[in-house]
């Protein structure tokens, strides 16, 4: 589907695709990404706030300034690091990274969530849905500023009756975007199965005058499935991560080393540049 979301003056067109950027350190910059057509970044509230020299200077200009960049910027709580490295204690408070949030002026905000992992049985994936519950309740009690659309996660891994369950229950609540959860690992794997049954259930039970957003969601071949299934955002640092490793994306056969390739499959300007 097609949407509008209008926010303080900015805008984004949807579908579309947040690209993540470090908030220090990064190969694009920022306003290079907006020339490109990005409308929305993504960056990780986590890292600023650990930095404790990051944290002052952008407190002090707020995060538009400091990337320089004028359009929606989101960010995220720190949840995907808990998510991705398996974190079982996590360093800071859910209450103090989500005002930092509002402090440092994002656009889009994500409470701080506890994503189910894939391998989690069914009493653990339980508690944690319905923890990100509780913490979305908790989230809107406090929340201090009105000019900003709050990310609700939404959690259940391979258990979808607690997807339903969650789907349901942050439908709710006031929040101005649903995000699923839980999905990169699945997604790297090439698991497209599995993470279109989890797309899927969702919509069958979440809101719809509400986008829906996929967090982790990179790989270009996938974008066409998850947009008619109904993903309206996805975020992804896979452009610049695979770059690094000499990786190239490609729409047929997924993502390929440089050295596997004679020529480049595409006719973009940049490919035939450097094909």
């Amino acid at each position: 589907r097609l949407g509008r979301i209008s926010l303080n003056g900015k805008e984004m067109i949807t579908p579309n695709l947040f690209p993540v950027v470090h908030p220090s350190r990064n190969i694009i910059a920022p306003q290079d990404l907006k020339t490109f057509g990005a409308q929305g970044l993504f960056t990780n509230a986590y890292i600023i706030y650990k930095n404790e020299k990051l944290r002052a200077q952008v407190l002090q200009k707020g995060l538009h300034e400091h990337l320089n960049y004028d359009g929606i910027i989101a960010t995220d709580s720190g949840a995907f690091q808990q998510y991705m490295y398996r974190k079982d204690s996590f360093d800071i408070d859910a209450t103090i990274i989500e005002r930092f949030q509002e402090d440092i002026g994002s656009d889009f905000p994500v409470i701080l969530d506890i994503p189910v992992q894939l391998d989690d049985n069914y009493e653990i994936a339980k508690e944690k849905v319905n923890i990100t519950i509780e913490r979305a309740k908790d989230n809107i009690s406090r929340r201090s500023r009105s000019d900003c659309y709050w990310f609700g996660p939404l959690h259940g891994g391979t258990h979808f009756d607690l997807l339903k369950e969650s789907a349901i229950e942050m439908s709710k609540l006031d929040f101005g975007i649903y995000a699923i959860g839980g999905i990169v690992k699945a997604f790297l794997n090439y698991r497209f199965d599995l993470t279109t049954q989890i797309l899927l259930t969702v919509k069958r039970y979440i809101i719809p005058n509400k986008p829906v957003h996929m967090f982790g969601l990179g790989l270009p071949q996938y974008f066409s499935l998850a947009v008619a299934c109904g993903c309206d955002l996805m975020d992804s640092a896979a452009y610049v991560l695979f770059a690094k490793e000499n990786r190239y994306f490609t729409l047929s056969t997924g993502t390929r080393k440089l050295e596997e390739l004679k020529e480049f499959p595409c006719h973009c300007p940049i490919c035939v540049k450097y094909t």
